[in-house]
């Protein structure tokens, strides 16, 4: 079931020109218009940000272009299946093309089962009395009772001793037979006196948390999931409520976008692939499972010996289609000299060009800061410049275009009467975010804001200083290519590939311990790909001579991401790095906060990024009309062709076009519309690379909730009235 309030009840307080709340919106029940009235009167609502802003990716830094070849403008998420996100790690690209198992513990099954038939009450009783001519048949008759009552209702006397076996061969026999016919009843060891000892299994006899774990299978099943309409957190949550286990129990390598066909590899600890068929059965027979038009489905799977964790992955294949393709951009020296497809599509191949050959910029992405009126980095500026009290009201600022009245007046409780118990008792349990923060400020009390900033779950705590440090590594990538332009010069910082790896061979005598970490698909380092790398895991040098230069391309040049680890370039950029926060009276150098989740080590990342496998596609579409496209709103997930795309594993746009509406053809009325794949790795973001082609990006999935060209245009209209 979703989290959000019902649309109906979703109300806004709307203010004028002194920004006073000065109105409530309609279709609200007697107790919320209460509510709205006393958030009214507020004075921190009435400070609030009366309509949300949209977004400008100059805000976080976001500002310049490598090439100059561009597109003017292109929409992306249009329909479910225009953004599509494939896994990539060791094994190859992730995607399901099979259901069958991959279980070393079935062909061990397979062995015994041929030497000992399948497994029964009948067969087995009658192998261990075969195997046991002188035992007491009082004892045969007690196990064989139990084993028929599968556990139930049925005592088993404790200890029961089966005659001695001299052959070693014979008790192992007995072992494993009582292990393939009665292993999660009963269990075998040897008596003081060489007898066969049987005893019942602890604990609940049929519970699947009893059953022996196949000693040939390895403890976790490895499996490919593909999923749209859920982020990371919603889908671990389904899975682990879908198959009664706790999060801890399941690994995965990445965070996938929510508005995304997204397919991954993930690891859960002890569940069988017949435990996940089953949970993925009921949950295409059931509604209730998965969130509202959302689709998960699961496949490839086998069984490995260790679980998978955040960062093991290589990178990631997009296969992104782009609609409302606008262009070229006013400074891009192409242009189109045919007003139709055909100056569109020519001016578009010379982009994709640029792009595969002279990548983009390694910005940290819009996503990285929030989408809310206080972005993240705005709250790490204040944590780390000691203002946690201050941190703590930039999260819970009211907003009159998210915030319920409800919500309001449980924030305005707090903020102005500084009933922090009262506030987190209002706050409704979908905004657990600020719910946990005014509980924790209520249980740490109000001279204990650090106490309070605990209560949030680490990594959101950690979140907000990483986002600082993002924002301030985004503005300087801008200052060095403006400074010093599109090529390596004396003063930059590269990955010290000599010591880098020795690193790695150190750390493989180590058996893989400690650092030297950071290598990545084909023998790169990650940061030689455009990955983010901690400062401890690679070494870097200062290109400090002109000879420095031969064969080092821009590609290879690093720049810090700030903290009190990291070493700076010895150019002008590198002094901007200290003037920049220093402006803002904070100090990245001290350690201030190490041993917790604020700590800021640093670490390095690289200045542009070259994709990799770029490739493009046209393609031809009917666009929707404005009733077409707010039906569409509706349907998103939950269409037949989703449905059938997902049953049939088609997770590549261009297979999914005939299901979809598209074609690889130009038609009558058709609207013109591109498919950009490529693969990036680990930690770089797509919509970056993507604005390196479109001048500007605009999302559907963001435009007030409709995922149609029709309803991003009605957002620029409004936009440009407003």
């Amino acid at each position: 079931m979703s989290c959000e309030p019902p649309a109906a009840k979703k109300t806004k307080l709307l203010s004028g020109e002194t920004k006073a709340a000065t109105d409530v919106v309609t279709n609200v029940t007697d107790e919320e218009a209460k509510v709205a009235a006393a958030a009214a009167g507020s004075s921190v609502v009435a400070e609030a940000t009366p309509t949300h802003k949209p977004a400008d990716p100059a805000d976080v830094g976001i500002v310049a272009h490598l090439g100059e070849t561009r597109m003017a403008r292109g929409v992306l998420k249009v329909r479910w299946s225009d953004f599509v996100v494939s896994e990539v790690g060791k094994n190859g690209v992730a995607a399901i093309t099979t259901e069958e198992v991959d279980d070393p513990a079935a062909a061990a099954a397979a062995k015994v089962e041929a030497a000992m038939g399948a497994p029964s009450v009948e067969t087995g009783m009658a192998a261990l009395r075969a195997l046991m001519p002188g035992g007491d048949e009082a004892h045969f008759a007690a196990i064989e009772a139990y084993v028929r009552a599968g556990g139930e209702g049925v005592t088993l006397p404790d200890g029961i001793e089966l005659p001695r076996l001299e052959a070693k061969e014979d008790r192992t026999k007995v072992h494993q037979l009582v292990r393939h016919h009665f292993g999660s009843l009963l269990a075998t060891s040897v008596g003081g006196g060489g007898g066969m000892v049987v005893t019942a299994m602890k604990g609940k006899a049929n519970s699947r948390f009893n059953t022996r774990w196949p000693k040939s299978r390895p403890k976790f099943l490895r499996c490919v999931v593909t999923k749209y309409g859920m982020d990371l957190h919603k889908m671990t949550d389904v899975i682990g409520a879908g198959l009664h286990i706790k999060g801890n129990r399941i690994g995965v390598a990445g965070t996938k976008d929510k508005h995304a066909v997204t397919s991954q590899w993930i690891t859960l600890k002890a569940v069988p692939a017949e435990d996940v068929k089953a949970f993925q059965a009921k949950a295409e027979r059931s509604h209730d499972v998965l969130p509202s038009r959302a689709l998960l489905r699961f496949g490839n799977y086998s069984y490995v010996a260790k679980p998978l964790s955040l960062g093991m992955l290589d990178g990631n294949r997009f296969s992104i289609v782009v609609r409302d393709i606008a262009g070229p951009a006013a400074n891009s020296p192409t242009s189109a000299d045919d007003p139709g497809h055909g100056g569109v599509i020519a001016a578009l191949d010379a982009a994709v060009t640029s792009f595969s050959t002279r990548g983009f910029i390694n910005y940290f992405g819009e996503q990285r800061f929030g989408t809310h009126e206080v972005r993240t980095h705005e709250v790490g500026r204040k944590i780390l410049g000691g203002d946690l009290a201050g941190a703590i009201r930039l999260i819970l600022k009211p907003s009159l275009s998210k915030d319920t009245p409800q919500i309001l007046a449980a924030k305005a409780q707090f903020l102005e009467g500084g009933d922090a118990a009262g506030a987190a008792e209002a706050m409704p349990r979908w905004r657990s975010l600020e719910k946990k923060l005014l509980q924790g400020v209520a249980d740490a009390g109000p001279t204990n804001p650090m106490g309070a900033l605990q209560a949030l779950p680490r990594n959101m705590q950690s979140m907000y200083v990483h986002a600082y440090q993002s924002w301030v590594f985004n503005a300087m990538a801008t200052a060095r290519l403006e400074q010093y332009g599109a090529a390596p010069v004396v003063g930059d910082l590269v990955v010290d590939k000599v010591k880098h790896e020795a690193m790695i061979k150190a750390a493989a005598a180590r058996g893989g311990r400690g650092r030297g970490r950071g290598r990545g698909r084909g023998g790169h380092t990650r940061s030689s790909r455009g990955g983010h790398i901690r400062a401890s895991d690679v070494p870097v040098k200062v290109l400090a001579t002109e000879a420095d230069l031969e064969g080092v391309s821009l590609a290879d040049v690093v720049l810090p991401v700030p903290g009190h680890a990291v070493q700076y370039p010895t150019h002008d950029i590198g002094g901007l790095y200290a003037t920049f926060t220093a402006a803002e009276g904070i100090d990245l150098s001290k350690q201030q906060w190490r041993g917790t989740p604020f700590d800021a080590p640093g670490a390095y990342r690289p200045l542009i990024c070259i994709p990799s496998e770029v490739s493009y596609t046209h393609l031809y579409y009917t666009p929707l009309s404005g009733d077409e496209a707010a039906a569409e709103a509706t349907r998103i997930g939950d269409t037949e062709s989703a449905a059938a795309a997902m049953a049939a594993n088609l997770i590549d746009p261009v297979a999914i076009a005939p299901l979809d509406g598209v074609a690889t053809e130009p038609f009558a009325g058709a609207a013109y519309a591109g498919l950009l794949a490529f693969t990036l790795p680990s930690s770089t973001y797509a919509t970056m690379a993507v604005r390196e082609v479109f001048d500007v990006v605009e999302d559907a999935s963001a435009s007030h909730g409709m995922r149609s060209v029709a309803g991003v245009k009605r957002k620029r209209e409004a936009e440009a009235k407003a």
